[in-house]
């Protein structure tokens, strides 16, 4: 286990300028979250018919060239009002999550005109070995969506697992789908992965049609998961350490389709013009970019309208297992 106490850090994804946080959504459309940025989080969704809830974020007309479009976002200094603050710890961590006046009252978060962040706080007064900080949850859910989220710096630390990812907005879990687009522990690497009940294989040939993208998870590429033998699949072309993605700002995209699912990291002196004029194009161009990608058509696989989810977690099932012994 870890003899470091996790020193308060900030995380901050984010997407298009400014550098707040704001998610938005529309169909196809493309949501941006952040931790601490200077830009905001937006969801887009391809132009046709919305099939969940329109979010309540900003809105754009329905276009018909196949281009996505904004329906929602989170940005500013309200970017935290479109997120639900939760309490419960299901991975049994040493974080004290905290609702949104105290998260605000302690500074656990903090949002102003040009960035948002989530940080980690002083140790609970109120539960021994647990340090306050926050988990939120978008108030909107999507399905078929582009999702931009920009970042500055992400924490990381012996004992410290941040997470953004997405989440079924119902059922049980993993029925329904859970995508981890940015999640690693302690000082270990990176790793895209996706979770979900039933049956749900993956094609290995048509995983490495757009280059090498071995399963990290040494699943076969089968995403159903039921710990502690399945693990769930995570097909990366590539990985990087805790360290490296807290220097290295840019945009994590994800496109969800019917077909498949793709995640890109676009380095911050690389984003294209069409997101910089919040027109994303998401065409081949982009896959220079990618670095997981889940194709589903002909599977089995089932998944349900996803949230958006934002964490800082202290040990827990993952961190407190795999922690090297380190002192500072």
């Amino acid at each position: 286990m870890c003899t470091t106490t996790p020193k308060p850090t900030t995380a901050e994804p984010t997407t298009a300028e400014p550098t707040t946080a704001q998610p938005t959504t529309a169909e196809p459309t493309t949501a941006e979250p952040t931790a601490t940025t200077d830009e905001a989080v937006n969801s887009t969704e391809k132009p046709k018919p919305m099939t969940t809830e329109k979010p309540s974020g900003t809105e754009e007309e329905t276009v018909t060239d196949g281009t996505y479009r904004k329906v929602w976002q989170a940005q500013g200094k309200t970017f935290f009002d479109q997120f639900n603050f939760l309490w419960d710890d299901p991975n049994h961590g040493s974080a004290q999550y905290l609702l949104q006046p105290e998260a605000e009252e302690e500074g656990v978060i903090e949002a102003t005109r040009n960035y948002a962040i989530i940080r980690t706080g002083r140790a609970s007064p109120k539960y021994l070995y647990k340090r306050m900080t926050a988990r939120i949850e978008s108030k909107d859910h999507w399905k078929n969506f582009l999702s931009l989220i920009k970042f500055s710096h992400v924490p990381y630390g012996c004992g410290v697992w941040p997470a953004l990812f997405t989440l079924a907005s119902k059922g049980e879990w993993p029925n329904g789908g859970e995508l981890d687009m940015l999640e690693y522990v302690n000082m270990d690497v990176s790793k895209a992965s996706f979770h979900t009940g039933g049956s749900c294989q993956l094609a290995p040939h048509v995983v490495n049609e757009l280059g090498s993208f071995p399963d990290r998870n040494d699943m076969n590429y089968d995403c159903v998961t039921d710990y502690p033998d399945r693990l769930g699949c995570a097909p990366n072309k590539w990985m990087k350490s805790s360290e490296d993605w807290a220097h290295s700002p840019g945009i994590v995209a994800t496109q969800w389709t019917d077909d498949f699912i793709k995640l890109f990291y676009i380095p911050e002196a690389e984003i294209p013009q069409d997101i910089k004029d919040e027109k994303p194009e998401p065409t081949s161009a982009w896959d220079r970019w990618l670095f997981s990608w889940y194709p589903l058509a002909g599977t089995s696989c089932k998944v349900e309208a996803q949230k958006l989810m934002m964490q800082i977690n202290f040990c827990g099932d993952w961190a407190g297992k795999d922690a090297p012994a380190e002192s500072s």
